[in-house]
């Protein structure tokens, strides 16, 4: 899990650093860390099996939280053909520069379940009105 943390932050710091400036590649570089050392990452949590395959989701979650935050349920794009949770970690780095928590999570593609069931894992269930994909973050334990 560490490694995971580490390489996120090491690819944040790429992805923000710009290459033309020594100074502002070091203060996305020391952001990068900031947010690495301020969260804790948990990969890779089953929150549905379907057709023979494990939905997971990842959960950012800060540290020294003390009362709840506020949390970003994050669904990468990629038209329900491509794209992946991993692919797109870097889009929600503004988030957990301001604290937020945020839960990343991947759903069935086209390859994997047709239609209409990436929508489906992402849907609300009528019972709850929660999302499937929710559903762990609020009975869920790290």
């Amino acid at each position: 899990m560490r490694k995971l943390g580490l390489v996120i932050a090491l690819l944040g710091a790429s992805a923000l650093a710009p290459a033309l400036s020594h100074a502002q590649s070091a203060d996305a570089f020391t952001k990068a860390l900031h947010i690495y050392g301020s969260y804790r990452v948990v990969p890779n949590i089953t929150y549905l099996t379907a057709n023979n395959w494990e939905a997971k989701l990842d959960v950012y979650q800060a540290r020294d939280a003390t009362t709840p935050n506020p949390t970003l349920v994050y669904f990468h794009g990629g038209g329900w053909v491509a794209g992946s949770k991993e692919g797109s970690s870097l889009t929600f780095l503004p988030f957990l520069s301001m604290g937020w928590n945020v839960v990343n999570v991947e759903y069935r593609l086209a390859k994997v379940s047709l239609a209409p069931a990436a929508v489906q894992d992402a849907l609300c269930d009528g019972s709850t009105g929660t999302a499937k994909s929710t559903m762990w973050t609020r009975t869920g334990s790290l």
